[in-house]
């Protein structure tokens, strides 16, 4: 359900994290640790016969569900199609095979670091989950779990610019780019909703749109959001400071780097509990509500094909932690502290790498 974009867009999450992940000088040089995209994997194969250890960082998995108009959706994002407006409503899956041989084939990347790396580290426990029900990889040996980090000087409350005088309470929802998946639609209806509470309420959309998610919401009112684009990456913490909280209602999602970011910077973070975001959270129950979404594939690259959210079950969680923000956010940023400093994370990598290259030296022996 989640995607790990396959490009050299230096602006994903994965991506962007490695390279938090090597400012922090702690990595060995002889470590190539590396995401499923085809530029990394062709970088890895190619440096195969070298004596570096390979070590593959996985986060989601590609888990789509091929209905007809879900492969429609598919080939038009691509572009092998045009793109195919009002491809809603309900549609057929053909065939369950058919599914899984080309998520198979999606997921190649994946399952050629999983067979030729010299260990494994998974971005969450909910990512784990997801490998071993749809990759086989309960028997693993070499793997160990670590969240994403973050730079607590980068991303702090403390650079609240206030940019936002007029309204309140300001929330934020952020990604690189929102499918339909992301449920932005959901997140502007909730607001909505919660407009009757507060109604100088203003949703912050952090990130580019696809055309799916523009079909969605050219039958909302949006009165309530300001859309920003994409915002570099030198000016994103303080958009994040300048909030209240955070919605992240992506369920499926292993570790949202977006989440990370929100943490540091003092946002309490509301998200189901089908996601790793349930885990950077530390699963706080004021903070996450529990959908009963299954662990399945889905579709993805229609209009309004993710799952509904229950606006009141979403708005009993959200009305307290408005009405205490300042308790909420000070909890925020403590959890980031002791848990997501790019720091403390280089150093449970680096001890990873340690165990992986002791393991390989007693092999040899």
């Amino acid at each position: 359900m989640m995607e790990i974009k396959r490009n050299k867009d230096t602006y994903t999450g994965p991506k962007i994290f490695l390279k938090r992940l090597f400012q922090t000088n702690k990595i060995p040089k002889n470590v190539n640790i590396c995401n499923p995209d085809n530029h990394s994997v062709g970088q890895a194969k190619k440096n195969k016969a070298n004596d570096q250890i390979l070590i593959a960082r996985l986060d989601g998995l590609y888990l789509y569900r091929f209905t007809v108009k879900e492969i429609f959706g598919f080939l038009g994002q691509r572009g092998y199609l045009g793109y195919k407006e009002n491809n809603a409503g309900k549609s057929i899956e053909p065939s369950r095979y058919l599914t899984i041989a080309i998520n198979k084939r999606l997921n190649k990347n994946i399952n050629w670091l999983i067979r030729n790396s010299n260990g494994v580290i998974f971005q969450s426990q909910f990512s784990k989950t997801l490998a071993d029900k749809f990759l086989e990889t309960s028997n693993l040996k070499n793997f160990a779990i670590i969240n994403n980090g973050v730079s607590l000087d980068e991303y702090s409350p403390s650079l609240n610019e206030n940019k936002w005088k007029n309204s309140f309470p300001n929330l934020l929802i952020s990604a690189s780019s929102y499918r339909p998946i992301k449920r932005l639609a959901e997140a502007i209806k909730l607001v909505n909703s919660l407009s009757k509470n507060y109604p100088k309420i203003c949703l912050h959309v952090l990130g580019n749109i696809n055309k799916e998610v523009k079909e969605e919401l050219v039958s909302l009112d949006v009165s309530k959001c300001i859309f920003h684009g994409k915002i570099t990456l030198d000016n994103l913490p303080s958009f994040y400071s300048s909030c209240d909280l955070q919605l992240h209602l992506c369920p499926l999602d292993p570790c949202p780097n977006v989440v990370v970011e929100g943490l540091a910077s003092g946002l309490p973070v509301v998200t189901p509990k089908e996601s790793g975001a349930y885990e950077l959270i530390q699963y706080q129950e004021g903070w996450s509500i529990e959908e009963n979404i299954e662990i399945d594939y889905y579709e993805n690259h229609r209009p309004w094909v993710a799952p509904t959210i229950n606006l009141s079950s979403y708005e009993e969680k959200i009305i307290p932690l408005i009405e205490n923000i300042d308790q909420n956010k000070e909890l925020a940023r403590d959890i980031a502290e002791k848990y997501l400093n790019i720091d403390y994370i280089s150093s449970k990598y680096v001890d990873f790498i340690n165990e992986v290259i002791g393991r390989s030296n007693e092999e040899i022996i």
